[in-house]
């Protein structure tokens, strides 16, 4: 069992096993058992549950329910507890808790590896993009927007700059006068 704390330092355990699992799918449509599936776009499950913390979220509440009633916590409640830090840790215990779940020792393996080169793969990238900012010259960068925006208009035909009417009438002679009192 892993353990957390939300912010208000309420300590969750979690515990993982069948009935968690089933719990988890009733609750949230999620089936734990597909951690590795690949969606459409490409991207697992643990991938999506790693970066939507809404889904994070409802799933361990789905996991805490019966501690949560307990300690009369609604989902609101729960929900207002979680950001930043507290997500991280959440998610790490949560990882942790499923990889040990399954009975196969390679798929534990192969959960952990996934994870740890994903931790590997996120830093690298916070810190390549962290570098790529700090070398940024952004008066240059604006300068050459600008300069894009500036050609840009110049290419643009001369017919495609002026407001058009579109296909209204050509005068008001050709509109009838709805208040002609004439007849």
């Amino acid at each position: 069992m892993r353990k957390f704390k939300d912010r208000i330092d309420r300590e969750w355990t979690l515990e993982i096993n069948v009935s968690a699992v089933r719990r988890v799918e009733r609750s949230t449509g999620v089936n734990l058992l597909k951690i590795l599936d690949k969606a459409e776009n490409g991207s697992t499950l643990l991938g999506r549950i790693g970066t939507d913390p809404l889904m994070l979220v409802d799933i361990l509440f789905a996991l805490v329910k019966a501690d949560a009633d307990k300690a009369g916590v609604d989902q609101d409640s729960f929900d207002r507890a979680f950001s930043g830090d507290v997500l991280l840790a959440a998610h790490q215990a949560f990882v942790e808790e499923l990889t040990l779940f399954f009975p196969d020792r390679r798929v534990r393996d192969l959960l952990a590896a996934l994870v740890a080169k994903g931790n590997q793969l996120g830093q690298l990238v916070v810190t390549g993009s962290m570098d790529a900012m700090g070398r940024l010259d952004v008066e240059a960068t604006a300068s050459d927007v600008l300069e894009t925006m500036r050609a840009g208009l110049k290419l643009r035909p001369a017919s495609e700059s002026k407001p058009t009417s579109g296909n209204a009438p050509a005068s008001s002679d050709s509109t009838p006068d709805r208040f002609d009192t004439a007849n």
